[in-house]
């Protein structure tokens, strides 16, 4: 479709903010049938999903209270029992590292190892850069940042909406 003037953009627009209209009532048909396919769904699962937690809930306090009576695992991350396709056990996390005062830490960590255990990490604080290049009063700056490749982007994006009125 081509528009060729503004009495043909008027009448597209005219079409698109009926077609518009159309979608938003395919939209609220849609979000209706989806609550009552979620209500329906709920209304179905909920005696099974509380059976469920109870039943988690009683095998997680046995588990916990027999946790040394576990077989350790093939591959050594974790202990469990395993019955009728169903395991029942513990797993080891992957582990993190915890540490309570980070700004003495950091201090201390500068000074062992040669700093192995520090990470410095450097980037561009685009928020000043975009606060000089939007102003623009320092001229050499502006240069030297062109220079490196800084430069500042403002493009126009194309938009089109319908008006609600009312």
């Amino acid at each position: 479709m081509k528009i060729n003037n503004w009495e043909e953009a008027d009448r597209a627009l005219a079409k698109f903010a009926q077609v518009e209209a159309t979608l938003a009532s395919a939209a609220a048909l849609h979000q209706t049938l989806a609550q009552e396919l979620q209500a329906n769904y709920d209304r179905l699962t909920r005696v099974d999903l509380e059976k469920h937690a109870l039943l988690e809930k009683a095998l997680k306090k046995f588990a916990v209270s027999r946790k040394n009576e576990f077989m350790p695992a093939p591959n050594g991350d974790g202990r469990s029992y395993e019955y009728a396709g169903a395991v029942l056990g513990f797993r080891q996390s992957p582990g993190r590292v915890e540490i309570r005062n980070e700004e003495k830490t950091i201090e201390w960590l500068r000074d062992i190892r040669n700093g192995k255990f520090i990470r410095v990490l450097h980037e561009p604080n685009r928020e000043a850069l975009l606060e000089a290049l939007r102003d623009g009063s320092d001229e050499r700056l502006v240069e030297v940042l062109a220079a490196h490749g800084i430069t500042f982007q403002q493009k126009d994006r194309f938009f089109l909406e319908v008006k609600n009125e009312g």
